[in-house]
Formats: structure tokens, sequence, C-alpha cells
């Protein structure tokens, strides 16, 4: 069980790297409230930037680590499953923040 979670905050981190550049990319800021249901609902106003392209691959990533995050319940327990969010989202803040004076 370890080893799968392991591999599975792995593979979430390098998500949340990239999905970290696609937001700055698009000026969209991770302290909004319901940023990912926004970006899964196609809505181009939480934009600062338009950015198309970065925009439609943000939206990729986010319907396609739903899905990642689903099956690994199957797998994990409730704990390690919100364990591996929590990462993903504090690796997410912490790259947004890096450039921010006070960080």
């Amino acid at each position: 069980m370890e080893s799968k979670f392991k591999s599975l905050k792995t593979q979430a981190t390098a998500i949340a790297r990239e999905v970290s550049m696609l937001l700055i990319a698009c000026d969209i800021d991770i302290h909004q409230d319901q940023v990912a249901k926004r970006v899964l609902e196609n809505d181009l106003t939480i934009c600062g930037r338009q950015n198309p392209k970065a925009f439609e691959s943000l939206r990729r990533h986010f319907m396609a680590f739903f899905p990642m995050k689903m099956a690994s319940i199957d797998e994990l327990d409730a704990t390690q499953v919100q364990a591996v969010l929590d990462e993903i989202r504090a690796e997410i803040m912490k790259l947004r923040d890096a450039g921010r004076p006070g960080s």
C-alpha cells in the first residue's frame, strides 16, 4: 500500500508543478473561490490574462486529475487521498507565491 501512495504522490506532485505553471500563464489566482470548478466549466473570466492554449491545457489537466482522484480512493483510504490533495494544493500555492513579497 505504501508504494501505491508514493507513486500517486509522485504523479500528483508532477501535476501540481504543471498546473502551477499554467495558472501563472493564465494569471489565475489559486486563492479564488472554486478555481477548479470554474476551469472545468470552461469559465475564461477567471483568467487575468488571455491565453487560450494554456487555459485549455489547464482544463485538460483538471479533467484528467479528478478521475485519478476518484480511482485512487479505491486503492487508498480517505485520509491518504486527502493528504495527497493537500500536498498538491500546498505545492501549487508555494510555487504560485514564490515571487510575491513576504514569501
